[in-house]
């Protein structure tokens, strides 16, 4: 096996590094941690469900609903944009 020198600054940022690593480590087998994460997953899902539902609640729209409020559409509505020309 070849031996590979290191400077000391950069051994010692190494060994702070593997040092905190290891101190996550052991968090992850702390049940008491693993509860609250697993708590504030559930409640982040609940309140992801809860946005979702209330969006689709709002873009339920009936055929029709936009009589009366678009009064105007340009002539060139469908016509192809300056911007995209490249592109067809």
């Amino acid at each position: 096996m070849k031996t590979v020198t290191i400077p000391e600054e950069e051994y010692l940022a190494l060994k702070q590094t593997i040092n905190e690593l290891q101190e996550k480590v052991n968090l992850l087998k702390d049940e008491e941690f693993i509860k609250k994460i697993q708590r504030t997953y559930q409640l982040f899902i609940a309140s992801k469900e809860n946005q979702i539902d209330k969006e689709i609640s709002h873009l339920s729209l009936k055929r029709g609903s936009g009589k009366d409020v678009i009064r105007n559409i340009s002539d060139d509505f469908d016509a192809p944009l300056d911007d995209f020309k490249e592109y067809m």
